[in-house]
């Protein structure tokens, strides 16, 4: 047993004895010594939010560090979450990014996830991106999620009955088929026995469906549904954004939160207007048209996108730019790059660092650079 090993075996520990925080510090430490079970529990601690606060990103990023050295349970649980993160992202994909996405759900489901095989249980039942129902896979996947608890998937199989249909366009086998899954605009981590398609907030409620209960025939044409559903989530996504800016002057930097809150809105105008909820519809367009304003409003020039009186604040210290660098949205290579600065460009320091990455504040933007490009005044 290597000294790290060591180490790693009284922080476990203190982590027995509720001690959260000493405990990820030194999982935390030796993670960053590349040792690749602490860098497995970090991301654990990042996804559960005990004695730090949650974060995907991170939680990612040490789960693909600790993958990248052959760490078994890491692969697993990284394939699981890109499996979820497909399914939320699903209505965002262009036609030619589905299939790669349709690969990591059902590698998910392959996994053993509930949450992804009840995606598969659906896109079979629906057939909307393999050319045919097939029922009898969909029976297949409803029955594996709802085996493990999964109470949408039980549903979902008891609306489906017990007689196995199989579509003549679909011959292949539960795990090898090609298809693809619905999508949703729900978060990595749902309720248990809440439906992927939902649209319902980062946690959803136990229960909720994505099924309607009236019939296919009184549903409004699909095409204008979603043309009604872009336009809401556009403008809803626009309003909250608009709103977050004005009052903190920074604006959205994570993909993810961007992501859902977009899918979260296309989705509830999408299924307003073609399950004809008239009322909520109208909600929803009165807020898409306010935020729609706001933008046309705030791009002439009209009125301001920040409050001047919240975000003229005390700086805190600065550091110099000490060369060309990227400025990314999270403390990795993966993640997206803002801009560039350049050698002599002076950012504020939040206190914040991860893995050799600094997050530093610059014209209203906040986000990572790497520390080495930092020299500190």
């Amino acid at each position: 047993m290597t000294e790290n090993d060591q180490v790693f075996q009284g922080a476990m520990n203190l982590l027995h004895a509720e001690d959260y925080e000493t405990a990820f510090r030194i999982f935390e430490a030796l993670a960053k010594q590349g040792h690749a079970n602490s860098q497995h529990v970090v991301a654990i601690f990042y996804k559960n939010g005990e004695g730090v606060e949650k974060d995907w990103q991170k939680m990612e990023y040490w789960l693909q560090k600790a993958a990248n050295q052959g760490h078994k349970e890491a692969k697993e649980e990284l394939v699981i979450y890109e499996g979820r993160m497909a399914v939320a992202g699903f209505l965002d994909l262009e036609r030619n990014e589905i299939p790669q996405a349709i690969v990591k759900i059902k590698a998910g489901a392959n996994a053993g996830d509930a949450f992804c095989q009840n995606a598969l249980g659906l896109q079979y039942r629906d057939g909307s991106f393999i050319g045919g129902r097939d029922l009898t896979l969909a029976r297949h996947w409803f029955k594996k999620a709802a085996d493990q608890g999964f109470d949408i998937a039980q549903k979902h199989l008891n609306e489906l009955g017990s007689t196995p249909q199989r579509s003549s366009s679909s011959g292949s086998s539960p795990v090898t088929s090609k298809g693809s899954s619905y999508s949703s605009g729900s978060s990595p981590v749902t309720s248990k026995g809440s439906s992927y398609s939902s649209g319902s907030s980062p946690v959803t409620s136990k229960g909720s469906s994505y099924s309607s209960s009236s019939s296919p025939k009184e549903k409004r044409g699909f095409l204008p549904s979603a043309g009604l559903g872009l336009v809401g989530g556009i403008g809803i996504y626009s309003i909250i954004s608009r709103v977050y800016t004005f009052i903190t002057g920074i604006s959205f930097l994570n993909t993810i939160v961007v992501i859902l809150i977009f899918a979260f809105a296309f989705i509830i105008t999408f299924r307003a207007w073609r399950n004809r909820k008239t009322k909520l519809f109208i909600v929803l367009i009165v807020i898409s048209a306010i935020g729609l304003l706001a933008n046309l409003l705030i791009n002439r020039g009209i009125i301001p996108e920040t409050n001047n009186t919240l975000t003229e604040h005390t700086t805190g210290p600065t550091a110099t730019i000490t060369g060309n660098v990227n400025f990314r949205s999270g403390p990795s290579t993966n993640d997206s790059v803002i801009r560039q600065f350049a050698q002599g460009d002076t950012v504020t320091l939040t206190g914040e660092t991860s893995g050799g990455w600094t997050q530093v504040s610059h014209n209203g933007d906040t986000g990572w650079v790497s520390s080495e490009f930092l020299n500190y005044e």
